[in-house]
């Protein structure tokens, strides 16, 4: 199982990364963030296994 956290500041390109990722069954949305700030506190409060920043 891949833990991921998603990064970006546009909320469309979230979105459209969380649909796709939702395709594959061994991958899970651990978090989501808007900025980088936000990315640090998402990835220090879940168990993941990958961030995507973009």
């Amino acid at each position: 199982m891949i833990r991921l956290v998603i990064a970006d500041d546009h909320a469309i390109v979230r979105s459209g990364l969380k649909q796709l990722f939702a395709l594959n069954a061994d991958i899970e949305i651990s978090g989501e963030a808007k900025t980088a700030n936000n990315c640090w506190t998402a990835c220090s409060a879940v168990r993941w296994t990958w961030c995507c920043w973009i």
